[in-house]
């Protein structure tokens, strides 16, 4: 009997195991709720390849995310919003540029919500537009307002949006400037409206130095200070530098009328210097992260003097990069300031306890190695950095382009898109999603306002807005305004409920195995 009893036991035991291996290893279930994340959950259709998101938040805490994608004929900009991080308005095209026959471009959208109430938008189609619309009917393209072009002749790549404490909006971008020495080497430009977007100043050149630049970043101080950092060498279209890359830094302390001269952050032994970000800590100083190549380090600097003086770059001991799984120019980083004022880092890369030996790839290859990738959290404790938070592991798949926004204050919200494994390379037959998560943070909610938005009389007309309220959420599926051949399949978004079902379902093997696995042990238990 106590045999019996001792094999009974054992086969308890087994089949807890098993079902448990099962929870670790089931498709799409994320385990991050245990550090407070959401389940990460695919927000864009599955047939619609949707990538480099940027994500922004409103005062009455609407979160706002906008992606590029493309249909027949047309390059275009996808939207969408929520409040609570589970329930999204549908999906639409709040912009779309004619392509030039069959090539395509990413639209590379950024946003930024302003004081009045309105988002602002910028994206690129070799042309650099520049849009808004009321926050709370930002869905529907009737809402924005007709794109103004802010570009030169040349083509113009990447952009951001900031608002200062004057309420100017700036705006950067990236565009070619063609010379006898670099033919392709894409300049920094800036250009200011005090009048909401209706009128700009002439673009001002603040990376004059010869070389090109991508993916800047702009941050904002209370006290007239303006701080830019890009990667800067020989390219900067198609996303990305030709060649090898340093970090890049000017500011403007008098809101953006003067910049200082360029200064190079990154030390001369650094051979390529990817992904830069900055933000402000809560005592002020500038905080710099940055990816250094081939190393696979991530190195970070500060400055307590408003960027006027650095200290030394020290890499972050607890992680590396994503370079020696993915070997790719085209990722970011990102950093934003909560309620507090505590800096969080979100990136992709590695945990340094877990790496494994590896060679470091020199370029492209047909796909990742079988090391995971992580969707990566840090906070910056004033002269470290906290212990990585794990938010989402990726094997095979690759997660780039992160996007960071605070909402209520305490409220992180990310968003990223993934590479699937099979078209990591061939992004013209790929199916890439935007992926989205949020925490609540330990810092003080800010209470929702709910702005007054003064329409103009063109934007009444189109937009129909009587009230300032924030629109009804949708809970049905959100997919996109599509092409008359273009199809839908029975379901292309995936909620939290979704992969939750699809887990009961990955469990149902395992329990009929254990069932009949039973049934047999009894059976041979009784023939003794």
């Amino acid at each position: 009997m106590k045999s019996y009893l001792h094999q009974r036991i054992g086969f308890f035991l087994f089949g807890l195991f098993t079902i448990i291996f099962e929870i670790a290893a089931a498709p799409g279930l994320n385990l991050q709720q245990l550090n407070n994340w959401s389940t990460p959950a695919a927000i864009s259709p599955l047939q619609v390849t949707g990538w480099f998101p940027d994500i922004t938040a409103d005062s009455t805490g609407r979160v706002h995310v906008a992606w590029a994608a493309g249909t027949t004929g047309y390059d275009t900009v996808l939207y969408t919003s929520t409040t609570d991080g589970s329930n999204w308005s549908p999906i639409n095209d709040i912009a779309a540029v004619p392509r030039n026959g069959t090539d395509s471009a990413a639209t590379r959208p950024a946003l930024w919500i302003d004081a009045s109430g309105f988002l602002n938008l910028s994206y690129v189609s070799s042309t650099l537009y520049y849009s808004r619309a009321p926050m709370n009917s930002a869905g529907s393209a009737t809402a924005w307002s007709s794109p103004l072009t802010l570009n030169g002749n040349q083509v113009a790549y990447f952009s951001r949006i900031i608002q200062d404490s004057h309420k100017q909006i700036h705006l950067f971008y990236t565009e070619n400037v063609a010379s006898n020495n670099c033919s392709q080497c894409y300049h920094l430009f800036h250009r200011v409206s005090a009048d909401n977007g209706s009128t700009w100043t002439d673009p001002q050149d603040i990376s004059a130095d010869g070389t090109g630049a991508a993916k800047p970043q702009v941050i904002v101080d209370n006290n007239g200070g303006i701080y830019a950092v890009w990667e800067s060498g020989v390219g900067g279209g198609l996303g990305q530098l030709a060649g090898p890359g340093v970090v890049k830094f000017t500011a403007s302390y008098d809101f953006g009328k003067t910049w200082s001269t360029p200064v190079t952050l990154s030390p001369s032994t650094v051979q390529q210097a990817n992904d830069i970000t900055i933000g402000l800590d809560s005592n002020a100083n500038l905080v710099v992260v940055w990816l250094a190549v081939p190393d696979n380090t991530v190195n970070y600097m500060t400055s307590t003097d408003s960027g006027r003086t650095w200290s030394r770059s020290t890499p972050i001991d607890t992680i590396s990069g994503s370079w020696n799984v993915y070997p790719s120019k085209l990722d970011d980083y990102s950093m934003v300031s909560d309620s507090s004022g505590t800096l969080h880092l979100v990136l992709i890369g590695q945990l340094n306890s877990t790496l494994e030996p590896t060679s470091t790839p020199t370029g492209p290859t047909p796909t990742p190695t079988s090391q995971p990738l992580y969707v990566l959290h840090l906070t910056w404790q004033g002269n470290t950095w906290s212990e990585p938070d794990i938010v989402a592991k990726f094997t095979g798949d690759v997660p780039e382009w992160p996007r960071a926004a605070i909402s209520n204050g305490n409220i992180l919200n990310l968003v990223w898109f993934v590479r699937d494994q099979a078209n990591i390379w061939n992004s013209d037959n790929a199916h890439y999603r935007i992926w989205y998560t949020r925490k609540e943070l330990d810092a003080p909610a800010i209470p929702t306002v709910v702005p007054t938005i003064v329409l103009t009389p063109t934007q009444s007309e189109k937009t129909g807005v009587t009230s300032t309220a924030a629109p009804a959420v949708s809970t049905t599926d959100a997919l996109p305004t599509l092409a008359p051949d273009e199809k839908l399949p029975a379901k292309a978004i995936y909620s939290e409920d979704d992969y939750i079902s699809i887990f009961v379902k990955s469990l149902a093997p395992t329990a009929i195995l254990i069932f009949f696995a039973g049934l047999i042990f009894s059976y041979i238990r009784r023939r003794r």
